[in-house]
C-alpha cells in the first residue's frame, strides 16, 4: 500500500509543483495527462483488483501485483518517449526515473515474495503424512 500511495502522490505532487510554478519550465496540463493519465488510471485499476483478490480470499492475490507493475513500467516506459516528443521539461523526465526505479524495486520485492511463498507452500506440503 505504501508503494501504491507513493505511485499516486509522487505525480501528483510533479503536477502540483508545475502549476504552482515553483518548478520551471512548467509541464502543461495537457501534457501531463497524456504522459501519465494511463500510468494513474492503472493504478487505479490495480488497487481495486488489489482489494477484491484480497476480500475475496482467491489464490490470485500474490500474482495479480506483478503483472500490474510489469505493466505500468512499460506505461512509464511509453511516457518517456512521450515527454521526448512532447519537449517536456528535464525535471519531469527525472521524476519518471524516480518512478521507474521505485517500480523496479518493488517489482524484484514482489516476485520475490511470489518464489517465497512458493517455496514456504511447497515444504509445508511435504510435511504432511500421505
Amino acid at each position: 500500500m505504501i508503494a501504491n500511495t507513493a505511485g499516486f502522490v509522487l505525480p501528483l505532487i510533479m503536477l502540483l509543483a508545475s502549476s504552482t510554478y515553483n518548478v520551471r519550465p512548467p509541464l502543461p496540463f495537457i501534457s501531463f495527462v497524456v504522459m501519465l493519465g494511463p500510468y494513474l488510471l492503472m493504478l487505479a485499476v490495480q488497487i481495486a483488483a488489489e482489494v477484491m483478490t484480497w476480500m475475496q480470499k482467491s489464490p490470485t492475490w500474490l500474482v495479480v501485483p506483478v503483472v500490474y507493475e510489469i505493466y505500468r513500467l512499460f506505461q512509464l516506459r511509453r511516457a518517456i518517449r512521450l515527454a521526448a516528443l512532447l519537449g517536456a521539461p528535464v525535471w519531469s523526465i527525472e521524476g519518471l526515473l524516480v518512478l521507474i526505479s521505485m517500480w523496479l524495486f518493488v517489482l524484484v520485492v514482489q516476485l520475490l515474495r511470489v518464489a517465497w511463498f512458493s517455496g514456504y507452500a511447497a515444504k509445508s506440503q511435504q510435511r504432511l503424512p500421505f
